[in-house]
């Protein structure tokens, strides 16, 4: 069955494009009227074509259409729209009017590009193009008009992320040091290499090992954290330095009061030269006389009375002597000049030295 697809640019030859159309010269008379009915009916398939009329069959990534042309073969410039029934979720293939599947592609930043899901929703009107160069070569239909994917950014192997979660994303791993093949990560291993482990030196790399630990940028030449190798782990460090203090220095007394329980003192007199004593007392009336181991008379007399002599001059002499005392105390004050005292603090703290900080999950993209 022929369509209007099959009529040509070039007047001349369409004198017979069309079977159901006769434009030949000298056609009989009683042709007009079907020919031009008939021409009627082409342009009025090709806007339903283009309308979006036909309605999808087959599987969500497996479309059939019957298309209002009925076109028997395909061509470059078959257009159909169609009105979706599924949604499809992966690759995904177009048969139109019977003729076999082909697939259906879209254009992107990248090119060609195999459709990979979400691009047809159930019950939007999708516009095709078939083009013999597409599918190199084989032939595909050309989606004019996806629906538009949600936003992505393409993130190249080897970027780390911090994620809220405690399990990796689709297409990262956890930055948990382990070893991983070299072939089923190919992309990560081409980018990072064995800078972060060679595992077993021949099949298996290692992933960085970032549990627990913060991420320093590296130097990469600058005079900052010199000699440092990129993907190396350093321990934890203080910056040099030291702490010097003083108390404060002013002038002061101290005042206090000691304390003793009863005791004792004992010593000697100094010996204070020759000398003699005198004694001197009142004798009673019935005395009449005293005298001393030098004979001497002390007193003498009938009554009362009373006399005083001197004793015998001894030689230089001294008397030893022992006091008592009851339990007693003392009281003082000192003075001092300005000073200070140095010191030393106590240590005090925990096993390393930290800022506030949250534990999320770093992982690296494959």
């Amino acid at each position: 069955m022929s369509s209007i697809f099959e009529w040509s640019r070039i007047a001349a030859n369409n004198a017979n494009a069309d079977s159901s159309i006769n434009w030949a010269e000298g056609q009989p008379p009683s042709t007009v009227n079907n020919s031009a009915r008939v021409m009627m009916q082409r342009i009025k398939e090709l806007l339903d074509d283009l309308g979006g009329v036909a309605s999808a069959t087959g599987t969500a990534n497996g479309i059939a259409v019957s298309a209002p042309t009925p076109f028997s073969a395909l061509a470059n410039g078959l257009r159909v729209a169609f009105r979706a029934s599924n949604n499809n979720s992966a690759a995904t293939s177009l048969n139109v009017n019977s003729l076999g599947s082909k697939p259906v592609v879209k254009f992107t930043t990248s090119g060609e590009t195999a459709l990979s899901g979400g691009e047809v929703k159930i019950g939007g009107i999708y516009e095709v193009v078939y083009s013999t160069l597409l599918n190199g070569g084989a032939g595909a239909w050309l989606l004019l008009n996806p629906t538009p994917l949600a936003a992505t950014v393409e993130v190249p192997p080897g970027a780390v992320s911090a994620f809220a979660r405690n399990s990796a994303p689709s297409g990262w791993l956890k930055c948990n040091g382990a070893a991983v093949s070299r072939t089923t990560y190919a992309g990560l291993f081409s980018a990072i290499g064995t800078a972060f482990g060679a595992g077993n030196r021949s099949t298996t790399f290692n992933v960085p090992e970032l549990r627990g630990e913060f991420i320093r940028g590296w130097a990469d030449g600058r005079s900052v954290d010199t000699g440092r190798v990129f993907g190396s782990t350093q321990a934890h460090a203080f910056d040099e330095h030291t702490h010097t203090g003083t108390t404060a220095s002013n002038s002061h007394s101290h005042t206090g009061t000691t304390s003793s329980d009863s005791h004792s003192h004992t010593g000697t007199t100094n010996s204070g030269g020759s000398h003699n004593h005198t004694v001197s007392g009142q004798t009673p009336a019935s005395t009449q006389s005293v005298i001393d181991p030098g004979n001497q008379i002390l007193y003498a007399s009938d009554g009362a009375n009373s006399r005083s002599t001197n004793t015998s001059t001894d030689g230089s002499h001294s008397h030893g002597f022992t006091t008592s005392t009851d339990s007693h105390s003392h009281s003082f004050t000192t003075n001092t000049d300005t000073h200070s005292h140095s010191f030393t603090t106590n240590a005090a703290g925990g096993s390393e030295t930290r800022p506030r900080n949250v534990a999320l999950l770093y992982c690296i993209k494959t």
